[in-house]
């Protein structure tokens, strides 16, 4: 509900002002009065004027310090001058300047009605006025003035319509402030509902905003599974095929040195009377080179089967490499003395190398039988190593049949099907490389091939100088 200020109250701020102006007018009237009436002939009237002065002053003070309201000083100072006007000046109504007086006083106490009406209110205004009226009355009949008593119901009339006319615009102004009132209310009520959906709709969009935020977070991590799915189904994918290629080497890899063998043997039983001794020996040696490929076939399988299911572990330690290599070296040497292939090591003394053991073996096993496997007759394997601060480089170069550039990209690849024979017919797989390079990796480290056609091959890895990190 509206609370109705009133105009004194609604202008409040602004009206002090004239407050005060009020209230020193009536002061500075009093003063005057004293010093030119009173001082020179001294009656009760100078202590009204006295007290008048002390009662506007004091009024005017306790406003100051907001101790009393601003129509609480209006009322205080208005009645003050109207009560000191009525009783200081009723002298005044018996001396010849009588008619003059009343109504140069009539005009004055218009004006406090008037200020009365604006800054206090209706009643005050309608009591003051209608005192007056009455004093009026008796001053003019008690001043015996034809004129004024001829007069009286005109100046009656006149005050009273004034009054009237007064109330009504006092009633026109209250109302017109308090629809403005009403109206200022309805525009804060409005405001304070469009703060509120303002702030709702902002709360909304927070939260639409963090549900987008949860949604985009959604949709990424949906994306990342949808990667981390197609990876897995990828490599699922390949393991499939690398089954498939697995089966396909037993099926065919593990036969054919088989038969090999079951066909030797069988010929062997069927007319070995009749066979001389020197057939007979190359038989076996046929026989023997059947069966050291079916082994190595079959140890490569092993291994490659065992690092595919996580069995093989990386278990690195400080191994002489001169050593290591010089014991693969005898493992082979009477294959290569067949191939009348030359073994040379090209390596500094002591040479230390941190890795796992087995898995050094089974790479160096697999890159010095290829080099012997791909050399022509009276061909070189070269073995050297060479050591930096970070790592140790080791190379087995061939002089043999060489790799084109375009079997070099897939020679690590185990889906890769092509095949290339030995210089004597040996059959490989490939798998041994895959290997190597599975093993070489797990050190975090490299291999890589160097390599041209009909000149030869350079299979080349390395391995941190430091102990590597198991994976």
């Amino acid at each position: 509900m509206v609370q109705k200020l009133g105009f004194h109250k609604y202008y409040e701020k602004k009206l002090s002002l004239f407050y005060y102006i009020l209230s020193l007018l009536g002061v500075v009237g009093n003063i005057l009065d004293i010093l030119t009436i009173y001082l020179k002939n001294p009656t009760y009237e100078l202590y009204l004027n006295i007290v008048a002065i002390v009662l506007l002053i004091i009024a005017m003070a306790l406003y100051n310090r907001q101790l009393i309201s601003l129509k609480t000083g209006f009322i205080i100072a208005i009645y003050t001058i109207y009560g000191n006007m009525l009783l200081s000046n009723y002298a005044f109504v018996h001396e010849q300047f009588h008619e003059f007086y009343l109504l140069r006083e009539t005009i004055f106490v218009g004006f406090l009605v008037t200020a009365t009406f604006l800054f206090v209110n209706q009643k005050n205004g309608l009591l003051i006025g209608f005192t007056y009226l009455l004093f009026y009355t008796f001053a003019v009949y008690d001043s015996g003035s034809e004129f004024l008593i001829s007069n009286l119901y005109i100046i009656f009339i006149i005050f009273t319509c004034y009054m009237l006319t007064l109330s009504l615009f006092y009633r026109f102004i209250n109302n017109s402030i308090n629809t403005i009132q009403e109206d200022a209310l309805i525009i804060k009520t409005q405001n304070e509902r469009l703060t509120l959906a303002n702030k709702e709709l902002s709360e909304s969009q927070i939260q639409i905003n963090a549900q987008h935020e949860e949604l985009i977070t959604l949709s990424e991590s949906l994306y990342k599974q949808n990667e981390d799915l197609g990876d897995k189904n990828k490599k699922l994918e390949d393991a499939v095929h690398q089954k498939s290629k697995f089966f396909s080497i037993i099926a065919h890899d593990l036969k054919s040195p088989i038969s090999s063998i079951t066909s030797l043997t069988e010929q062997m039983l069927e007319n070995y009377e009749n066979m001389t001794e020197e057939k007979k020996k190359g038989w076996l040696h046929k026989s023997l080179h059947s069966t050291k490929l079916l082994y190595e076939l079959l140890e490569n399988l092993l291994v490659w089967s065992r690092s595919q299911i996580g069995m093989i572990e990386l278990n690195p330690e400080a191994i002489n490499l001169n050593e290591t290599i010089e014991k693969i070296l005898n493992i082979y040497r009477n294959y290569a003395s067949n191939k009348s292939v030359n073994l040379i090591t090209s390596l500094k003394k002591d040479v230390l190398i941190f890795a796992d053991k087995m898995m050094l073996e089974t790479v160096l096993r697999n890159l010095i039988s290829n080099a012997i496997k791909y050399s022509f007759e009276y061909g070189t394997v070269f073995i050297k190593a060479e050591m930096s601060d970070q790592h140790i480089i080791v190379s087995v170069i061939d002089s043999g049949v060489g790799i084109s550039p375009g079997k070099q990209n897939t020679l690590f690849d185990l889906n890769d099907n092509v095949i290339t024979l030995g210089t004597s017919g040996e059959k490989g797989t490939g798998l041994g490389l895959r290997i190597s390079k599975e093993f070489i990796e797990k050190h975090n480290g490299k291999i890589w091939i160097e390599s041209k056609a009909k000149e030869g091959t350079s299979i080349n890895f390395s391995i941190p100088n430091v102990i590597p990190v198991c994976k």
